[in-house]
């Protein structure tokens, strides 16, 4: 076999790789941007602020009254600013602080430095 039909050979090999590798992850990125990604996610109007009991954190309470989304950010400074509870169809606000990192959204108990709560996925 001459030398420009292996190298083409393996060109043509190496563009299929990477075609079904593309065609693998497309469902996993498509799948991670409709259920488990926050990106698209708006806020809504800022109803509430409540700071943490030593106020090293402060929820940001966000509601949106088309759909009755609620959204909660927990907030420790200007760079660490995280989602940690999402839902729709909620008809109240009720967030409580427990201690200095744990808070209660709607009967749902949270720590903010590590847990989540989003609807779609119920987690």
């Amino acid at each position: 076999m001459k030398k420009t039909n292996k190298i083409l050979l393996y060109s043509g090999v190496f563009a299929l790789c990477i075609i079904l590798i593309a065609a693998f992850n497309y469902k996993k990125i498509a799948y991670y941007f409709a259920f488990e990604s926050t990106f698209f996610i708006q806020k809504g109007k800022l109803v509430n602020e409540i700071k943490s009991p030593d106020k090293t954190y402060t929820a940001m309470v966000y509601w949106d009254e088309s759909d009755g989304a609620l959204r909660v950010d927990a907030k420790k400074n200007i760079l660490q600013n995280r989602m940690i509870y999402w839902s729709w169809h909620e008809t109240q606000t009720d967030v409580k602080w427990i201690d200095n990192y744990k808070i209660i959204i709607n009967g749902k108990t949270l720590d903010v430095r590590k847990d989540k709560y989003d609807k779609r996925t119920d987690k």
